[in-house]
C-alpha cells in the first residue's frame, strides 16, 4: 500500500513538473504558443501566395519564434528563403534541395576543361 501511494505521489510530482516552461536562457523561460504559430503560418502562406516574399519571411520567423520545435514552421521558412534566392525546390525524404540558375552556372564553371599546354613550371 505504501508503494502505491509513493508511486501516485511521484506521478503527480512529475506531471506538475512537466507543465513548467522550458528554461531558454539564463534570464528567461521559453513557452510554446502553438495557436500563435498556426496563425503566423497561415499569414505566411497567404503572403507567399501573393508573392510577397519579404512579408512571408517575416511571418515565418514569427511562427518559429512562437514554437521553435514546429517542423512545419521551419520547412515553411526554408521554402520562403529558397524562393527568395530564386531557386526551384525539390522535396526528397523530408529535406529541401535548392537548384537555382546561379547554382547551375557555378556547376558549369566547375566542369570547365583543365588548361593544357606548356611544360612543367620552372621557378625563378
Amino acid at each position: 500500500m505504501k508503494k502505491l501511494i509513493f508511486i501516485i505521489a511521484g506521478a503527480m510530482i512529475l506531471s506538475a513538473l512537466s507543465n513548467l516552461p522550458i528554461k531558454a536562457t539564463a534570464g528567461g523561460y521559453y513557452t510554446y504558443n502553438k495557436a500563435l504559430c498556426a496563425r503566423y503560418l497561415k499569414l505566411s502562406h497567404q503572403a507567399l501566395q501573393n508573392k510577397n516574399y519579404a512579408r512571408a519571411k517575416l511571418f515565418a520567423k514569427k511562427a518559429i519564434q512562437s514554437d521553435v520545435f514546429n517542423r512545419t514552421a521551419w520547412l515553411n521558412y526554408d521554402l520562403i528563403v529558397a524562393k527568395m534566392a530564386g531557386g526551384n525546390l525539390s522535396l526528397h525524404s523530408n529535406t529541401i534541395t535548392v537548384k537555382s540558375s546561379a547554382h547551375e552556372k557555378s556547376e558549369q564553371q566547375n566542369n570547365a576543361p583543365t588548361p593544357s599546354g606548356g611544360g612543367a613550371f620552372v621557378g625563378c
